[in-house]
């Protein structure tokens, strides 16, 4: 079975490969194949070490085939011309992030020189100049992302995928946990909890324009589907994704303003009936759907292992992450500059505790991890950048100029986008093959959505009323760029 799992992950690839040809379906196929290719693909490229002890699992793609189909969007992106012409805001989204990407390399090639394996170092200059790539893939399509239904789409057929993905590893390992190859537990419930909430914000979109029957059967069929990921999800028995969920959904109801009247309140009255019972029907029905929603229905017991981790008797996963994370603090006090080596948590640690036990690959904290491991100035480097498209994200987003006052499709992907990084703080999901491009790639279609077009707008303004002379230049360099492109 796992042979043909792979050959059916190869033949997946190479059809993204063939779809993302379409400049419409380029970032839709991209995040398809993010959720959907098994992770048993990867296995066919480089590796490199994740535990020095000989377990199941102790390796990871060097090089991903996440990484071949970024770099065969961009190709075919810069083929297409899509790179000439953007405005001074956008030279500075994607500007900066390069910056911060050839920051890495810097940090990453010192500790090369200090005995870091070349593999290990390959991936964590990769994983981490996949954010400049997909901020300029998104920035470059902004025309074909339109209202970003496309994207939206490709979201809900990953989200199919991944589901049988959780039904067959889930079987397989007989585990009393839904959980899925590539992404794990944790990984997993974040993958399903942001498909859910897309594939929500389509089908209320294809809801309110569906003209025939045929069309609001389907937005059905969505309503279903997101039922479904949530529920899978709550199975997952993570609290974490769940619990960022919540101030997500009340925030994109919040700065949407299009259900704001009866119908609408209607509508959103029905939706959390569904999700209360879906949320019923996971506690009552799986075996660990009860402790995802402890946050919810038991939040004291969240609260003591939260302030006074010591004093559970038993496995406590905040205990445990604080274990992982000191290691890391140590590790960022010995050497706070470039850290101690891309993906070298897992390896160094058992220097300082032999006794260690080999089951994870990483301190479950995505900005510990990068101190220790990059160093404290690029930690630094990258919370600001992140923190600044947040706020951009934030300060546009509730305009009425803004897409994301009106479409429930952009409303939804800024939610999604926006709390990726929230559950940042108790795994290290960036780090993740998959994951970690996922979210930049969501956050850059969110600032395609809602900020580029607000920034577009005030320059033509500015434009407009700097003159004829200008509107002249402004109108050459247009016809300039369309003749570039052809």
């Amino acid at each position: 079975m796992t042979t043909v799992i792979l050959a059916g992950g190869v033949l997946v690839t190479l059809l993204v490969a063939y779809v993302m040809r379409r400049p419409e379906w380029r970032l839709a196929a991209l995040l398809f194949a993010l959720l959907a290719i098994p992770g048993n693909v990867d296995n066919l490229l480089p590796q490199m070490r994740l535990d020095p002890h000989s377990i199941a699992n102790n390796t990871a793609p060097a090089i991903s085939f996440v990484d071949l189909l970024i770099a065969w969007g961009l190709i075919l992106t810069a083929r297409e011309g899509r790179f000439a012409g953007w405005s001074r805001h956008m030279r500075w989204i994607v500007g900066g992030s390069v910056a911060f990407a050839v920051l890495v390399t810097i940090v990453t090639l010192v500790n090369v020189a200090d005995g870091v394996a070349i593999p290990a170092a390959v991936r964590g200059i990769l994983t981490l100049a996949r954010i400049p790539a997909l901020l300029a893939l998104a920035i470059a399509l902004r025309d074909e992302v339109g209202d970003g239904r496309r994207v939206a789409i490709g979201v809900a057929v990953g989200l199919v995928a991944l589901l049988g993905n959780g039904l067959f590893t889930s079987g397989q390992l007989d585990t009393t946990r839904f959980t899925a190859a590539t992404f794990g537990r944790n990984g997993l419930s974040l993958a399903l909890v942001v498909g859910a909430l897309i594939v929500t914000g389509l089908a209320i979109e294809l809801r309110r324009s569906a003209d025939v029957a045929r069309q609001r059967w389907f937005a059905v069929a969505l309503f279903g589907l997101a039922a479904a990921g949530l529920f899978a999800a709550i199975a997952t028995g993570t609290r974490m994704s769940l619990l960022v969920l919540v101030p997500a959904a009340l925030a994109a109801l919040i700065v949407n303003r299009t259900w704001w009247h009866r119908e609408g309140v209607a509508g959103v009255l029905l939706i959390v009936a569904g999700v209360l019972a879906v949320g019923l029907a996971a506690a009552l029905w799986t075996a660990e759907g009860g402790r995802a929603l402890a946050v919810v229905t038991d939040p004291g017991e969240t609260v003591d292992i939260i302030t006074d981790p010591e004093g559970e008797p038993d496995y406590s996963p905040v205990r445990t992450r604080t274990h992982w994370w000191s290691q890391a603090f140590g590790m960022v006090r010995a050497d706070p500059l470039t850290g101690v080596g891309p993906y070298q948590w897992n390896i160094e640690r058992y220097e300082t505790d032999p006794e260690a036990r080999p089951i994870v690959a990483d301190p479950h904290n995505t900005y510990i991890q990068m101190a220790a491991e990059y160093g404290v100035p690029v930690l630094v480097a990258y919370v600001l950048g992140l923190g600044a498209a947040a706020l951009l994200v934030l300060l546009t987003v509730w305009r009425r100029a803004s897409p994301g006052s009106t479409s429930a499709i952009a409303t939804t992907i800024a939610a999604a986008a926006l709390m990726a990084p929230l559950t940042e703080f108790t795994n290290s999901h960036l780090f993740n093959v998959r994951l970690g491009a996922v979210a930049w790639l969501l956050l850059g279609v969110t600032l395609t959505l809602t900020v580029i077009p607000v920034l577009v707008s005030r320059n033509a303004t500015a434009t407009t009323a700097a003159g004829p002379a200008t509107v002249r230049d402004a109108k050459r360099d247009r016809q300039r760029h369309v003749a570039t492109r052809a």
